[in-house]
């Protein structure tokens, strides 16, 4: 009896922390939506999405996101026309996805933490309720989940996309069943349509399939439920087949210099990218506890554990790799759904200190640091103040010779977005990779000063009269 009124208490708790995140998370994901300006990522999924057809718009998105599907701009189009085009209006969907996830990172915490649960044992049930609760709320109050929520861009959907597929895919090496294979196949390509770094997580998958079913001991059971796993995975990557020449598009705009932005990864980039995204002190608990946590269940919830340490590193350290390889290409929006299990494993320490009082200390702790975090966040100003330089462009003589802009990193697109609209039209922009065009542009240019020197060294000789000076943005003239 005493055990019954435990779970009972567990499961209010749990439901009243779940309850509680989802309350702040939305809240942190709404305040001030519209306040900042757009960035360049922003208004190029404005400047397709507000295309005035679905083919215009298919066009401005192979041009300006090369290698992507355009699913969050498809989804973006309908929105626009039913709430319009302001910033809070262009990332309200993006809210409404990440407000989602918050949601759906219960469950799939939940099947992750119940994969090592034999028939019966009720009290890993009550772990497992406990450790998704602990892990909705640290996901809730991550700087890192609010910023990407707050942003007219497809990480949000792609979060809110991939973790429907990591029930399914749980779900389905836990208890098989052809409905759990259809998700996995409906929801992995679903995820590359939203954002093509999705097949890391897919990746992971792949690997943790590869290595329970090599092990000796496996149970004939769950070698038969892999391969279906597996080929539900393939099955969604064949489902996108015919939009697969998109991967020359991605080519092609890398060798122009796309990721030319992106700086080659230091040898520990990976664990960086996890302390830089979560803040120092932050992160200085939740890695302590994530390590506790892993330790503490590698033999009570060792498949747990796996699965979840596979899908946290593969991803950045795939990317290490291919930034050696290749080309630098290891950046935190590219890994944020590995950031979940990480949220997991310390949700997972909490709950392994055992004690009720250390527990609600450390995960008031927690909360806390990671409240302060995004309040430190919230008070310094990030974006470029483009309103105040196309405005002071347009009173020293744009209105009568026209302006010019540099193609970089999108912002050519915001200052389409707030340039008056009689005068989009003439707006001249400038390729970054071909700056000579300056010398055919007209006489005032607006310029993102956090372009590459070389090339601001360029502009600078073509507008040598500095006008004005704004936050990350300059006017100036010949």
């Amino acid at each position: 009896m005493s055990k019954f009124f435990s779970r009972l208490s567990t499961a209010r708790v749990s439901a009243a922390i779940v309850a509680i995140a989802i309350a702040c998370g939305a809240a942190l994901r709404i305040d001030h939506l519209g306040a900042a300006e757009l960035t360049g990522d922003e208004a190029i999924s404005w400047l397709a999405a507000s295309a005035p057809s679905l083919g215009a718009m298919e066009r401005i998105h192979v041009q300006m996101n090369r290698g992507k599907l355009a699913l969050h701009e498809l989804l973006l189009h309908g929105w626009i026309a039913v709430f319009g085009q302001s910033e809070a209006a262009l990332r309200s969907l993006s809210v409404v996805f990440g407000v989602a996830s918050i949601a759906l990172v219960y469950f799939a915490t939940r099947e992750l933490m119940l994969m090592d649960d034999a028939e019966g044992e009720a009290d890993r049930g009550t772990d497992a309720r406990m450790v998704a609760a602990l892990t909705t709320l640290i996901f809730a109050l991550s700087l890192l989940m609010i910023r990407f929520a707050r942003e007219a861009r497809m990480y949000a959907l792609a979060l809110a996309l991939v973790l429907p597929q990591v029930i399914f895919f749980l779900r389905a090496c836990r208890r098989g069943g052809y409905a759990n294979l259809a998700g996995i196949v409906v929801f992995t390509a679903l995820s590359i349509a939203a954002n093509f770094t999705t097949a890391l997580v897919f990746a992971s998958e792949a690997v943790w399939l590869a290595l329970i079913s090599a092990r000796p001991d496996t149970a004939s059971t769950t070698r038969r439920r892999a391969i279906s796993n597996a080929a539900a995975i393939g099955a969604g990557f064949i489902i996108l087949a015919p939009f697969w020449a998109h991967a020359a598009l991605l080519a092609q705009g890398i060798r122009r210099g796309m990721l030319g932005w992106v700086a080659m990864p230091g040898r520990f980039e990976p664990i960086e990218t996890f302390e830089s995204a979560s803040g120092t002190w932050v992160f200085a608990i939740l890695a302590p506890l994530a390590i506790y946590g892993a330790v503490r269940a590698s033999r009570s919830h060792r498949t747990a554990v796996e699965f979840a340490l596979i899908w946290m590193w593969l991803p950045p350290v795939a990317l290490l790799l291919g930034s050696y390889a290749i080309f630098p290409m290891l950046v935190t929006r590219y890994v944020i759904e590995s950031f979940v299990p990480f949220y997991a494993l310390a949700a997972v320490g909490i709950v392994a200190l055992r004690r009720p009082l250390v527990q609600t200390v450390a995960t008031v702790a927690v909360a806390w640091l990671m409240l302060a975090r995004v309040h430190n966040y919230r008070g310094k100003p990030r974006t470029a103040q483009y309103r105040e330089a196309i405005a002071a462009a347009l009173r020293d003589g744009g209105r009568d010779k026209g302006l010019a802009t540099l193609e970089w990193a999108g912002e050519s697109a915001t200052v389409t977005y707030y340039l008056p609209a009689e005068y989009r039209r003439s707006l001249f922009v400038i390729p970054y990779y071909l700056p000579q065009r300056a010398d055919v542009a007209p006489p005032i240019v607006i310029l993102p000063v956090g372009a590459p020197h070389m090339i601001l060294a360029r502009m600078f000789e073509e507008y040598p009269v500095l006008l004005e000076r704004f936050r990350f943005v300059e006017v100036r003239r010949r």
